[in-house]
């Protein structure tokens, strides 16, 4: 059977949708806006077996899924993502209800890499980034704590570049009137805090380690292609950090958040290292379902953080770490091994 004739400018739509009347509405709104659908699948293996054999690395093409396709596997779809063939998830947050949202949709998962490429590579530097999905992950508990960790081995900066939520100062309880005259606070002869305010990336001095609370990420594509001061500001660090941590709540919209970032990632430095952390974890037959999904997708470092809600208020209310509060708590334990991967 011959393959159908493909329109010149057209993108080849996969779709790959569990719910009939959303895969209908999708199909239907990118058909009429000049793209040809090529495979309208029931299962997950139609779609594996399609792509192996029809997916032509000389067209664009685009793969429209969600995961309550019959058979659908998160680490496989993943896996399909390449130069020519876009994977984009739809999940409770995202998922378009009029045409304008899914041309919309679509049109930025196919622009963005290309704005990316045509960027010229930024220069790592020596600096942990720190971010996650939204919805308060922990993210700026980790930084703080994992900061001093490492400054048991050797000076640390930490720096609070979340500009639309700082919290580091607030965790410590202070105000500008603890703040010495360099603009820093001096919490331990080797750990100091500073703002984004008055931190420049230029001033990085290579005897010291640097910890950056940049701020959680909905959508890596977004931010990089962002024209906005706030988002110019949070793209330079995630192009520009040596190592990256992203963070992850151990619920079910986290996770799909995780999955939706593992698709966008390759629009990041590929010698960039990212270590995925699952946090808040707890003990019951529902967290135990989310480790085991976490660690399915999550490729290379990974690490787990217990859920502690005792600790964590009794380091808020002091204002102080794990090191100083909880010396011997599960907690600080597993902080303690992310600080001793980074530092192998």
């Amino acid at each position: 059977m011959s393959k159908p004739e493909v329109r010149d400018g057209a993108i080849n739509v996969i779709t790959a949708i569990g719910n009939p009347e959303l895969e209908a509405l999708i199909s239907r709104t990118l058909f009429n806006s000049g793209n040809d659908i090529r495979l309208r699948a029931i299962s997950f293996d139609e779609v594996i077996t399609f792509c192996e054999v029809d997916v032509s690395e000389n067209e664009r093409w685009v793969i429209v899924a969600s995961s309550d396709l019959l058979g659908f596997s998160h680490r496989e779809f993943i896996a399909l993502q390449q130069e020519s063939l876009t994977c984009v998830l739809l999940d409770s947050t995202n998922v378009p209800t009029t045409s304008d949202a899914i041309n919309a949709l679509i049109a930025t998962q196919i622009r963005a890499p290309m704005v990316h490429r045509a960027s010229p590579p930024r220069r790592l530097v020596s600096a942990i980034g720190i971010t996650g999905t939204m919805g308060s992950p922990g993210r700026s508990t980790l930084a703080l704590n994992l900061a001093s960790e490492l400054s048991e081995f050797q000076t640390v900066t930490l720096v609070d570049s979340d500009i639309n939520n700082a919290t580091l100062a607030y965790l410590l309880g202070l105000n500008d009137l603890k703040w010495s005259d360099e603009k820093r606070y001096v919490l331990s002869p080797n750990f100091h805090l500073v703002t984004e305010r008055e931190f420049s990336r230029d001033s990085l001095e290579r005897d010291r380690r640097y910890i950056v609370d940049i701020g959680p990420i909905k959508n890596v594509n977004e931010i990089l292609t962002d024209r906005r001061s706030s988002g110019r500001h949070q793209a330079q660090w995630l192009e520009s950090c040596s190592t990256l941590i992203y963070v992850v709540k151990a619920d079910d919209r986290s996770l799909a958040h995780l999955e939706q970032f593992l698709l966008e990632r390759r629009n990041l430095p590929a010698r960039q290292e990212i270590i995925f952390v699952l946090n808040q974890l707890g003990n019951s037959r529902w967290f135990r379902s989310h480790e085991k999904a976490f660690k399915e997708s999550a490729p290379g470092a990974k690490f787990l953080l217990p859920l502690d809600h005792s600790v964590t208020e009794r380091t808020r209310t002091q204002h102080t770490t794990l090191k100083e509060i909880a010396p011997r708590s599960a907690l600080r334990r597993s902080i303690g091994e992310i600080a001793r991967h980074i530092e192998s």
